[in-house]
């Protein structure tokens, strides 16, 4: 891909990221910094203590970096990384999908029952952005997948039988 293909994306994610902060604000009341999922945000995530999750963020953001489209999304209060998420859109912009999410296993941070519902508003918004129709959770982490549900999603599996949750976009 070339750099103003990459370039138009960046712009295209901060402008999503300003919106988002502000829709946040709006929504919740709470003061809320989103932006990409930097490195040192990464080592934050790395560092957290009972992480339910063994990902490698360096690994999956170093993977998704060269993809000019993708989602990436970290959410943090006061300089405390909350949860983050990265994915891409399908390459008919049918779908974006988030590929890996987390959230801070710190039961006293700040957003404490609110990263999911803020990841997944973020990832709508995105989608919408792009034109996407649905957006998708790749295989989904077993014990989320009624918390999904709860929230809209529907539960189907590819041509290759992997898992996804799946959630028509609201066109407005």
């Amino acid at each position: 891909m070339t750099k103003a293909k990459h370039d138009e994306y960046d712009d295209i994610r901060q402008a999503f990221y300003e919106f988002l902060h502000l829709r946040i604000l709006h929504l919740t009341g709470f003061v809320v910094d989103v932006s990409a999922v930097e490195y040192s945000l990464v080592e934050q995530a790395m560092d957290w203590s009972n992480r339910q999750y063994p990902w490698d963020w360096f690994e999956i953001k170093r993977k998704f970096r060269n993809i000019p489209a993708r989602f990436e999304l970290a959410v943090s209060v006061n300089g405390e990384l909350c949860g983050l998420v990265i994915g891409k859109p399908s390459r008919g912009r049918r779908h974006v999908s988030a590929y890996f999410l987390e959230g801070n296993s710190d039961p006293s941070h700040p957003l404490k029952g609110q990263v999911l519902p803020i990841l997944l508003e973020g990832l709508a918004l995105y989608g919408e952005a792009l034109g996407c129709s649905y957006i998708r959770l790749i295989q989904p982490v077993d014990g989320l997948i009624s918390r999904y549900e709860q929230a809209g999603f529907k539960v189907a599996t590819d041509k290759i039988h992997r898992i996804y949750c799946e959630k028509p976009l609201k066109r407005s």
